[in-house]
C-alpha cells in the first residue's frame, strides 16, 4: 500500500486501486488507529482455519470474515481477517489481530476490550461498533471452539 496526500493505493488481485483518503481513512484521528489503518496487520485468508466467522454491521453495511488456528494449547498461532467496510472496521480489525496473536483464546476477548477501552473515546459514535466488528466475529469463533474442544 502506498498513501500519497490526496489518496491511498492497494493491489488487490494483481490490480491497482486507487482511493480517496479522506473518505476512506482520513477522518481516523486516533494515531493507534490511523497506523492499523494504514499498515494494517493480519489481513490475509488463512488455510484450514480451526475457527471462522462472519461478522455483519448491525449500523452500516460493513463485513469481517475471521480464520484463526488454535494450537492444542488454546494459544492462537495465527489470524487473518478480510474486512469489508469503512477506514474503522479495517484499523479495529488490525488491531485485533495484533491483540490475539500469541494469547490464549480465554484471554482475547478481555485483553481486545481492554486495548479498545483506551482510545475508544476518540472515535466518532457512529463508527465505534466498526471498531468493535472484530470481537463479533471472534466471539462466535470463541463459542465455537468452547463447544467442540471440550475445554
Amino acid at each position: 500500500m502506498t498513501v500519497g496526500k490526496l489518496n491511498f493505493t492497494i493491489m488487490y488481485r494483481g490490480y491497482e486501486m486507487a482511493y480517496p483518503l479522506r473518505r476512506y481513512g482520513g477522518g481516523v484521528k486516533n494515531s493507534v488507529l490511523r497506523d492499523h489503518f494504514l499498515n494494517p496487520r493480519g489481513m490475509k485468508r488463512l488455510e484450514n482455519p480451526v475457527g471462522q466467522a462472519i461478522a455483519r454491521s448491525e449500523t452500516c453495511s460493513d463485513v469481517i470474515r475471521m480464520t484463526v488456528h488454535i494450537d492444542d494449547e488454546g494459544v492462537v498461532t495465527d489470524i487473518g481477517a478480510e474486512v469489508y467496510g469503512c477506514g474503522y472496521s479495517i484499523a479495529g480489525a488490525s488491531l485485533f489481530n495484533e491483540t490475539a496473536l500469541g494469547r490464549r483464546v480465554d484471554d482475547v476477548i478481555l485483553k481486545a476490550r481492554e486495548r479498545l477501552s483506551v482510545i475508544i473515546e476518540d472515535v466518532p459514535e457512529q463508527n465505534r461498533r466498526c471498531v468493535e466488528l472484530p470481537i463479533k466475529a471472534f466471539t462466535t469463533i470463541y463459542e465455537h471452539y468452547r463447544n467442540t474442544s471440550g475445554k
